[in-house]
């Protein structure tokens, strides 16, 4: 028996969407970054604080401009902007099939097997489709034409890719 169960999400390819898909996949790295760049700047104070101002400013400066980097997108955004100018603005559509994710924009189309993906992940901006730690595709919440689809979409995803898995157990 065949699951002929398909679904079509169209989405033109925007900075914000393109950045949010990245920021889900690296959202444990941002963390543990923010986390040490907080514990410099805290440094740094204490440091100023004590009596050492020059080693002590200067590592609050650089921790601040770091967090105010990494936890802001103006930078990320104007990089996106500049790198991706050609792309952004394009139609995407993505069709999800028995056999896998099928994208099609006026630069390529192609398929993506189940066998190919490891994992969805998903949060309230966009749903990523991952290979390891590497973003295959994405489609931005935006997209989808209600939560219950969206939810219907990342269920069917998620069992399509368990069952293209080898069965690991010896």
């Amino acid at each position: 028996m065949t699951d002929e169960t398909t679904f079509s999400v169209h989405f033109v390819l925007l900075a914000d969407d393109a950045i949010d898909a990245v920021v889900l996949m690296r959202s444990r790295v941002r963390d543990l970054i923010t986390i040490l760049f907080g514990l410099g700047l805290a440094l740094g104070v204490f440091l100023t604080l004590v009596g050492n101002p020059s080693p002590g400013l200067g590592l609050a400066f650089a921790a601040a401009a770091v967090l105010l980097l990494i936890r802001t997108r103006v930078l990320t955004r104007w990089l996106t902007e500049r790198q991706a100018r050609s792309v952004l603005g394009l139609r995407q559509q993505i069709v999800i099939t028995e056999t896998g994710l099928q994208y099609e924009s006026p630069l390529a189309k192609g398929e993506i097997p189940w066998a190919a993906l490891t994992e969805v992940r998903e949060n309230e901006r966009t749903v990523a489709f991952v290979r390891d730690r590497m973003v295959v595709s994405y489609i931005p919440t935006s997209a989808f034409t209600s939560p219950a689809v969206r939810e219907q979409i990342v269920r069917y995803a998620r069992a399509r890719i368990a069952a293209s898995q080898p069965d690991r157990a010896i």
